[in-house]
């Protein structure tokens, strides 16, 4: 009866099952978690990635204008009826348009590349520790995340935007060869299908390394490898994920134009590039577990998630807080101020002060007085000294003190042999 009136008063919310069954079981559970419980800090996030994106937007916005200028200068046809001068129709002028800004647009990249890896180096960080449930200061993490990736980032951005320079301005200049009618038309479209299909394959290779670099030390040769394998051993969930991370931006470019766009367009400036980023962060941590960590002695499975089949004692969470707590145990020991029991300052005994003119009975008793003092000290140590609070440090205490025993014992004995050594050149 007392257990339930309990429980009617505090709620369930105090009960150890029914914390342990809010914790995360799976990905999806995970993501779900990570995304509720830190919604403004993906937001700060996802402003910070967008702050670096703006010149790549730029570029977009600019290749957008100069095709709009382009065809509204250029004539593309004109006949006696509608207008003078005669234009005769030119094939492939549309698009050697398209070929002159896209080339343009493509050679301009590397350059936003590089500002955009500062952005996402910090980004990715976080977006890490976050499904990896660790603590995260938005702002210091940003920092230490550019600190730690940015050189690594930038390469693979680097290589991204050579490949999607030569892929699609080679793609546009295989277009304008098929309209101006250059023969062997088949070849032509078969080359281009080969430039969009090595692109989708640098684009899923790219996203794995990016995920790759912040979760491992690896090369950039050890990168492109992986991540090649990754591309094609998980080809299905590879695209469902894939779609899944890029679906507010292709919404946004399919959308059309209305209140609803507008709508959609404030809910990616604020969350779009950090959805993306947790998606498919979330899914590389799984295909990680699964094909990489098993392999690697010491590296820790599952980051995160509970598995609701381990005993407490049992589970990779706890057995991080031990290890935690042992460590911080550890360096607390050698602190003699929190590790050791001092009475406090009170004013139980008084330590009077010397008058101007004072004797050798006046020093006898504040001899006296402070002697008292230390004995009253050493008396409440030793009385507090099993403690729970201090008792805790007797173990790295001892193991302390028998580390220094050893090293001492070593050095006498090394000292003993050098004296030996003495004597015998003597």
């Amino acid at each position: 009866m007392a257990n339930l009136f309990k429980r009617l008063v505090e709620g369930k919310e105090k009960s150890d099952d029914y914390a342990r069954s809010t914790l995360p079981t799976n990905r999806f559970s995970l993501f779900w978690d990570v995304f509720k419980n830190n919604f403004f800090k993906l937001m700060g996030v996802n402003v910070f990635i967008l702050i670096f994106f703006l010149p790549v937007i730029f570029l977009f916005l600019q290749r957008s204008n100069l095709v709009l200028l382009s065809a509204e200068k250029i004539p593309f046809s004109s006949n006696l009826v509608t207008g003078y001068p005669i234009v005769p129709i030119r094939p492939g002028q549309e698009e050697a348009i398209n070929l002159l800004a896209n080339r343009w647009f493509y050679f301009m990249m590397p350059i936003a590349a590089i500002i955009a890896s500062i952005g996402l180096s910090g980004g990715l960080y976080i977006i890490r520790n976050l499904i990896w449930t660790e603590g995260v200061l938005v702002v210091s993490d940003l920092w230490r995340g550019i600190k730690k990736n940015f050189l690594q980032i930038m390469e693979i951005a680097l290589i991204y935007s050579v490949v999607l320079l030569i892929t699609m301005v080679g793609a546009n200049y295989l277009t304008y060869l098929q309209a101006v009618g250059w023969s062997h038309a088949w070849l032509l479209s078969a080359a281009r299908v080969m430039c969009y299909v090595a692109l989708g394959i640098a684009t899923l290779m790219t996203m794995h390394m990016l995920t790759m670099s912040v979760t491992y030390k690896l090369s950039i040769f050890k990168l492109l490898n992986n991540s090649f394998v990754f591309s094609y051993a998980l080809i299905i969930p590879n695209f469902f994920f894939g779609a899944i991370a890029l679906l507010p931006f292709i919404l946004l470019l399919a959308l059309p134009m209305s209140a609803f766009y507008g709508m959609w367009l404030i809910l990616v400036v604020l969350l779009g590039f950090s959805f993306s980023f947790l998606v498919w962060m979330d899914y590389t941590q799984w295909a990680f577990d699964k094909f990489v960590n098993p392999r690697i002695e010491g590296a820790r499975v599952n980051r995160g998630i509970y598995k609701g089949g381990e005993s407490e004692q049992e589970s990779a969470a706890f057995k991080q807080y031990r290890e935690q707590k042992k460590e911080t145990l550890k360096q607390l020991a050698e602190d003699h101020l929190v590790s050791n029991p001092i009475k406090p300052i009170d004013d139980d005994i008084v330590v009077e002060e010397l008058p101007e003119h004072y004797t050798i009975k006046d020093l006898e008793r504040l001899k006296a007085q402070k002697d008292k003092m230390i004995e009253d000290a050493n008396a409440w140590a030793e009385e507090h000294k099993n403690d729970e609070k201090y008792a805790v440090f007797a173990e790295f205490k001892k193991e302390a003190n028998e580390q220094d025993e050893a090293r001492r014992k070593k050095l006498e004995t090394y000292k003993k042999k050098e004296q030996k050594r003495n004597n015998k050149k003597k």
